[in-house]
């Protein structure tokens, strides 16, 4: 469903602003997907009352790492996702998801978190999902085809 850009910009604010409540204390999402998003009065004619609650906190991660070096972070690949939960991971998660029994651990930061937000934003102001892939090697080739 296509939402009109004020209502995009009250939920989006609100999201980033969760997104950034996370990060300053220091915790990765890694899921978030437009199910993981609650809105509390959600009436587009009155969107300055909506509420975004954001859940789905299963595997989300503490980290102990400073800011500066939270490039070398690695964590464990994310396993068994499929779907569309794909459609809202960034390149450098569905890289590490491979057919191999133990794939090697990828390098991510905080921004895992961010281009899901932008992922969400894409989909409401134009009412479909930007990347609509049904696995990993297509969802990857959906995010690329936007660079050729």
């Amino acid at each position: 469903m296509r939402l009109p850009p004020r209502v995009c910009c009250f939920l989006i604010h609100q999201l980033l602003t969760a997104v950034s409540h996370l990060r300053r204390h220091r915790i990765i999402h890694r899921h978030i997907r437009p199910s993981s998003i609650l809105i509390q009065d959600a009436n587009v004619e009155r969107p300055e009352y909506m509420r975004v609650i954001l859940g789905g906190f299963q595997i989300a991660r503490p980290t102990e790492v400073y800011e500066e070096e939270m490039e070398d972070a690695r964590y464990s690949p994310l396993r068994n996702l499929g779907g569309r939960t794909l459609w809202y991971k960034p390149p450098e998660i569905l890289l590490g998801l491979t057919e191999q029994p133990e794939p090697e651990p990828v390098t991510y930061s905080y921004a895992v978190d961010v281009w899901a937000c932008g992922c969400i934003l894409a989909e409401m102001a134009g009412g479909n999902p930007i990347f609509p892939g049904d696995g990993y090697k297509t969802e990857l080739g959906q995010i690329l085809s936007i660079f050729r």
